[in-house]
């Protein structure tokens, strides 16, 4: 509201990983991700024990890279 120190809201997010992905952003993304594992060996320890885990099965389960396999062919070829 104009003329009062209550800050600006920005509309809700729809998804909880819309608001995850918001805040990183406004946190500095990648870059700073990078930093806070660079900061500290524990960072670093819990990058990869926890965070880089989720981030790989979330991946996987997103989009299949190809097409699965519903048949297999075995082809003898005499010489």
């Amino acid at each position: 509201m104009p003329g009062t120190d209550e800050p600006e809201r920005a509309p809700p997010p729809t998804l909880a990983r819309d608001a995850i992905a918001l805040a990183f952003d406004q946190a500095g993304g990648v870059a700073a991700l990078a930093e806070w594992i660079k900061a500290h060996d524990d960072n670093r320890k819990i990058f990869y024990t926890n965070l880089y885990p989720k981030l790989i099965a979330v991946q996987a389960e997103a989009a299949p890279a190809h097409e699965p396999i519903d048949e297999v062919r075995w082809t003898i070829v005499r010489p």
